[in-house]
């Protein structure tokens, strides 16, 4: 019989490589905070009802920056969600039991206008409905877009660092009024990058020392470029004195869950003309497509309801054939981890 080899007192075992797991759970949507969300996972099983969690809103495609690896490069840049519209339906999701807004793209969202109201207006009103607010910009100067009393508003704010390649410096970028410690960065490897990028984003941080967080991932669009840590790790690594950086690898799951797709449910995506399934779409068109749409973005409660009825039917809430349609997807797991809420295993009480 082959002997296990024991590890001696003084031999400890060869150090595991770099793992980014914990942070790509805290600061992506890869499946884990669904646990947290007990409330919706009882609705799910025990009413068979499905309730909105996290609403993506891109109230505007307009946008200052042009990058290369852009997913929805083909958007009309010139539309936004109609300022009642928007009204009426954060109202409806809030209704539906969403608990936060993530204010995002289409374009640079912080460049919102319509009926003589902008970005402020959106935080104040989703903060009034009891929405925890996070935003996603490009933006090296939020206060120019933000009012002060505002930005206490948010949970948090994520940065995408595109405008170092874009001849911004280090010393542009200006937080004033802003809680650090509640800001992240972001930013995409692509063919542009060079090791004088990341060095920029690391001089970043060493001016602002309380980030959160900097998340390197990879440009979506190409096959190619899914790992990047064989690339890029060592020079992330060697520049991250501050213990800020973590790459998100997309990896091995970066396609549709083969047991069907429920993340449209918890994790709709809004945008000018609708509300669509998700963000992941956009990767097969670079653009919206009507075939992961869900609904008007004035008819939302009426749809969760229909859509919750088909589910209580015995049917998946929207009916779209994700193996045939969809190209890539970024929630593989937290279908996977609905998958096991929406059935009924066997000897369930043996867990």
């Amino acid at each position: 019989m082959k002997k296990l080899k024991i590890i001696q007192d003084g031999n400890p075992p060869t150090q595991a490589p770099v793992s980014y797991e914990r942070q790509t759970q805290a600061y992506s949507t890869w499946g884990g905070k669904l646990l947290q969300h007990t409330d919706v996972l009882h609705s799910i099983q025990a009413k068979k009802e499905f309730k909105p969690i996290t609403v993506q809103l891109a109230p505007t495609e307009a946008c200052d920056s042009n990058c290369p690896f852009c997913s929805v490069a083909w958007r009309p840049v010139d539309k936004k969600i109609p300022w009642a519209t928007l009204e009426k339906g954060l109202r409806e999701f809030r209704e539906l039991g969403a608990k936060s807004i993530e204010i995002t793209g289409g374009g640079n969202p912080l460049l919102y206008k319509d009926s003589g109201k902008n970005i402020n207006d959106v935080i104040e009103l989703a903060h009034s409905l009891g929405y925890e607010i996070g935003v996603i910009t490009n933006s090296e100067k939020l206060s120019r877009h933000i009012k002060p009393e505002n930005a206490d508003k948010l949970s948090w704010v994520r940065i995408s660092l595109i405008k170092l390649d874009e001849g911004k410096k280090p010393e542009d970028y200006d937080f004033t009024g802003f809680s650090v410690e509640k800001m992240g960065f972001s930013y995409i490897i692509y063919e542009g990058t060079t090791k004088e990028s990341i060095e920029n984003i690391a001089k970043l941080v060493e001016l602002n020392p309380k980030i959160k967080f900097v998340r390197i991932a990879s440009d979506c669009l190409t096959e190619e470029s899914l790992t990047i840590k064989g690339d890029w790790g060592d020079i992330v690594q060697a520049l991250d004195t501050h213990k800020k950086f973590f790459i998100k690898e997309i990896g091995e799951t970066f396609h549709p869950y083969e047991g069907g797709c429920w993340v449209g449910m918890v994790r709709p995506y809004w945008v000018w003309d609708g509300v669509y399934m998700c963000t992941s779409h956009v990767l097969k068109h670079r653009g919206y497509h009507d075939t992961w749409k869900l609904c008007e973005g004035s008819e939302i409660k009426e749809a969760w309801g229909k859509m919750n009825q088909r589910f209580q039917a015995g049917q998946n809430p929207y009916d779209i054939d994700i193996q045939k349609e969809c190209w890539h997807c970024y929630y593989y797991r937290n279908n996977e981890l609905l998958s096991y809420v929406v059935s009924e295993l066997p000897d369930k009480n043996f867990a």
